[in-house]
C-alpha cells in the first residue's frame, strides 16, 4: 500500500493555512517549530473502528520551508504519540506546500478514537465498570522534508469514554 495515498485518502482531514513570507523579515530557524493552538472538544468514546474524532490545530513555522514531500515520498510528516503507552498513535505526511523561504501557518488535524487502557491485564477497548474512563495526552511533532524535527508539544487531556 502506497504510504502517501493511504495517509491522504484514509478519512485524515488536512487543513493548511500558508502564509509564506516575504521581503525583508527576521530569521526564522530551518528547524520547523510548532504550538498547540487547541481541541475541536474534549471527550471522545472509546472505538477501534474510527467511530469518533477529534480535531486538533496547531501552528508551525519553518525558515527554509522544505515542508514538501522529498522525491521518495517520504516527506514532512506529523508523528503524534500516545503518552500514556509512549506508542506511536498515528502520523501524517503533509501534502505539498509551496514555499520560496519561510513558510508559517495553521495546520487542522483530524485524529480518530482508540482503545482505553487499563491496569490489571485488562483487554483495551473493554468495559469496566471500575474504569468509566482513561486521560488521553498526545505528543506531537512535526518533522520536515530535511528530517528535522520540530520542538515536542503535549496536548492537554482528552477524556477516552471507556464505555
Amino acid at each position: 500500500m502506497n504510504y502517501s495515498k493511504t495517509i491522504l485518502f484514509s478519512c485524515i482531514g488536512i487543513l493548511i493555512l500558508v502564509i509564506t513570507s516575504c521581503g525583508e523579515s527576521e530569521q526564522i530557524s530551518p528547524i520547523p517549530e510548532i504550538s498547540f493552538l487547541g481541541f475541536s472538544k474534549d471527550t471522545m468514546v472509546q472505538s477501534n473502528f474510527n467511530l469518533d474524532t477529534i480535531q486538533f490545530s496547531i501552528a508551525f513555522t519553518d525558515g527554509d520551508g522544505d515542508l514538501n514531500s522529498l522525491e521518495d515520498n517520504l516527506g514532512a510528516k506529523i508523528i503524534i504519540t500516545d503518552l500514556r503507552t509512549n506508542a506511536l498513535y498515528d502520523r501524517f505526511l503533509l501534502p505539498n506546500i509551496p514555499s520560496s523561504g519561510q513558510v508559517t501557518g495553521e495546520m487542522f488535524v483530524r485524529l480518530f478514537s482508540t482503545c482505553c487502557v487499563f491496569p490489571d491485564n485488562i483487554p483495551p477497548c473493554s468495559i469496566n465498570e471500575k474504569y468509566p474512563s482513561n486521560e488521553l495526552a498526545l505528543q506531537i511533532v512535526l518533522q520536515d522534508g530535511s528530517g528535522n524535527n520540530s520542538n515536542k508539544i503535549e496536548t492537554p487531556p482528552i477524556m477516552l469514554l471507556c464505555k
